[in-house]
């Protein structure tokens, strides 16, 4: 018998009757706690079909892994529920926007809605803001339930999206150039409520000492180069081949304040155990 038949097996078989009466599923899995659900999404027990038809699919894991540095599918449920689970905390400690239950959600940059699909049991309406096609095709084949915005690859054109309680943005600002976090940081304010969270994730400064990953693509003289841009408070940016507004960015705390002081309120960096290369940064609309 498996841990779900076992230990929550009523539970669970409340919720497939709700759903065989025709519930809509953010409702009838109001409630339940974020462990259990990324559990539940990730389909990989027997029984509660019903549970299964209702939440969202997955890529194939080849596909999950070339999107999220080699994780696996189980790796990638439990960093997206454990950033989702930071973010209602950052809403709750520093949001003036009254209960989460009824915030409007927006994911930034949000692919093939890795982090999105956990947002709707919690929340009164999510937006998935991404520009990416393909994301958008493997975003509709995996039903993921929150509204698609397709957005431009510069973040330069104004988004159908206002009155924002909570916005959050995983490793968006780790790769972007100069003029695409201007223009993000642009958009965020026209989105934002007064007194809306905003969670975002940069590189830690310390990731131009690692040895490993992305950072090794830079040469001695290039990284060195962009050693002195962080030391100097300016935006540390190597594009990729081909690609000027796309590339391996470490974003120094003055770049930061510089970019958003203006509009909103920095509440400052957060460490997120399960990922020690971002950097997640809350701020507050002003």
């Amino acid at each position: 018998m498996s841990i779900l038949q076992l230990h929550f097996g009523d539970q669970l078989a409340a919720i497939e009757k709700r759903l065989g009466k025709g519930m809509d599923p953010a409702q009838a899995f109001r409630g339940v706690d974020d462990d259990l659900f990324a559990l539940l999404s990730a389909k990989a027990y027997p029984g509660f079909e019903a549970i299964k038809a209702a939440l969202p699919d997955y890529p194939a894991e080849s596909w999950v892994q070339d999107c999220t540095g080699n994780l696996t599918i189980f790796e990638a449920v439990k960093e997206a529920t454990l950033f989702w689970r930071l973010a209602k905390e950052a809403f709750l400690q520093h949001g003036r926007r009254g209960p989460l239950a009824k915030a409007k959600v927006v994911d930034y940059g949000a692919g093939w809605g890795r982090i999105t699909r956990f947002c709707p049991k919690d929340v009164a309406k999510v937006y998935a803001v991404e520009p990416n096609p393909t994301f958008h095709e493997l975003y509709r084949q995996t039903r993921v339930a929150a509204e698609l915005i397709e957005s431009d690859f510069l973040s330069a054109a104004r988004l159908p999206v206002s009155n924002v309680d909570l916005l959050f943005c995983f490793s968006i600002l780790t790769h972007a150039s100069d003029e695409l976090c201007r223009n993000i940081a642009a958009r965020w304010a026209e989105m934002m409520s007064r007194g809306g969270v905003v969670l975002f994730t940069i590189r830690p400064g310390s990731y131009l000492e690692a040895d490993g990953g992305e950072i090794d693509r830079l040469s001695p003289e290039e990284l060195a180069a962009a050693k002195t841009d962080y030391a100097t408070g300016r935006l540390a940016y190597w594009p990729y081949p081909g690609s000027p507004d796309w590339g391996i960015t470490i974003a120094p705390m003055d770049y930061v304040r510089a970019l958003f002081s203006k509009h909103f309120e920095i509440i400052g960096p957060r460490y997120f155990l399960q990922n020690f290369t971002q950097l997640p940064i809350v701020m507050v609309r002003r």
